[in-house]
């Protein structure tokens, strides 16, 4: 009998020359948020930020920079009308304190009382 066609294993002699290769890095990048720019090596491909607080100012910046364009469009414009609409009319139907309490005399209970 001669060898199996797909042997499981390697042979003896054969296993010095394998090659193990080292688990790839991606070389070290620069921070995108603006104002940090450090270079850090990132532990994974899709990392853009050094830290979680730049990646926290990163997400802010983004959601204000959102809002920005959409007060921009017509609807932005027309909702935000809106909410000034409505902050004045509450202030202007709020009740003004009324100075009638301030008026009056406390109430005094007399020393005949007791």
């Amino acid at each position: 009998m001669g060898l199996p066609e797909r042997p499981t294993d390697a042979p003896e002699n054969q296993e010095a020359t394998r090659c193990v290769h080292p688990a790839r890095r991606p070389r070290t990048r620069v921070c995108l948020l603006k104002g940090c720019e450090q270079p850090f090596p990132p532990q994974r491909a899709s990392e853009r930020y050094c830290s979680a607080a730049c990646r926290e100012q990163a997400r802010e910046w983004s959601e204000w920079k959102a809002q920005e364009k959409y007060r921009t469009t017509p609807a932005g414009k027309e909702k935000r009308q809106a909410q000034s609409r409505r902050y004045r009319e509450r202030v202007q139907n709020r009740k003004e304190p009324t100075g009638e309490a301030a008026d009056e005399a406390a109430r005094v209970i007399s020393h005949k009382f007791f």
